[in-house]
Parts: C-alpha cells; sequence; structure tokens
C-alpha cells in the first residue's frame, strides 16, 4: 500500500485508515453488533496488515472501541512500531465542557483506556 510522507517529520502515512466505529460494539446504531473475539480479532488483521493509521474516540461505544484497542495493545506489548493513532479529544458528558483542562483530561481519559502511558507514544505530528 502506498504511504506518504508526512511533511518533513518522516512519519509515513498509509493511503487507507481503520475506522474503529463499529469496535464500539453499538448494535442500536450500526444495526449489528461486534463480539469482543471478533473485535480482537480484526485487530490483529489490522495490525498485520499494510494499512498503518487506526482511528478511534472515546465517544465510540462509550469507550469500548478504545478499551478493545487497549486490551490488544497489551496482548502486542505496547503500540506496535510503525503504526499511528488519531483519537478525538471530547467534551465533559456530564457537563458539556470543553476547554483546556477537559482537553488535556479526556486526551489522559484516551490514553489510559488505549493503556498507552505519554511516553510510549510520539508527540502528535502537527
Amino acid at each position: 500500500m502506498k504511504k506518504t510522507i508526512v511533511g518533513t517529520t518522516g512519519v509515513e502515512l498509509s493511503e487507507l485508515s481503520f475506522g474503529t466505529s463499529s469496535l464500539g460494539n453499538i448494535s442500536n446504531a450500526d444495526g449489528y453488533a461486534v463480539p469482543e473475539e471478533r473485535a480482537q480479532q480484526t485487530l490483529d488483521r489490522f495490525f498485520q496488515g499494510p494499512a498503518n493509521l487506526l482511528d478511534t474516540s472515546r465517544n465510540y461505544g462509550q469507550g469500548h472501541s478504545e478499551a478493545r484497542i487497549g486490551r490488544a495493545v497489551q496482548r502486542y506489548g505496547g503500540w506496535p512500531k510503525g503504526f499511528l493513532l488519531s483519537t478525538k479529544l471530547d467534551r465533559d458528558p456530564d457537563t458539556d465542557r470543553f476547554d483546556a483542562d477537559r482537553a488535556q483530561a479526556s486526551l489522559e481519559e484516551s490514553l489510559r483506556t488505549l493503556t498507552l502511558e505519554e511516553h510510549q507514544y510520539p508527540r502528535p505530528v502537527c
């Protein structure tokens, strides 16, 4: 699969990404459920394939997507080398607040759920 180098970063980005909203197991939205075993098999296939960008969000299935990814990351002993991660910062679900403090808290929640410490994952490119 063709990969493009992002600016002067040296980061190689594949043409396609893997969107993980369905891993959130939102059967009422998607029309089907994704069992844990199938989610893990899907993640294994992604980490063995040519695409290297995984896109997720804490909002996908109220955190279930990131939790499933986190379990895969644990099985791999950390984030697989050469793969990139995209997640979103989100509003506070109780107060709808979205300010600098909430953005930081949202990032920390995602890193914790994905079982990634800040030092395990490269800093943002942009």
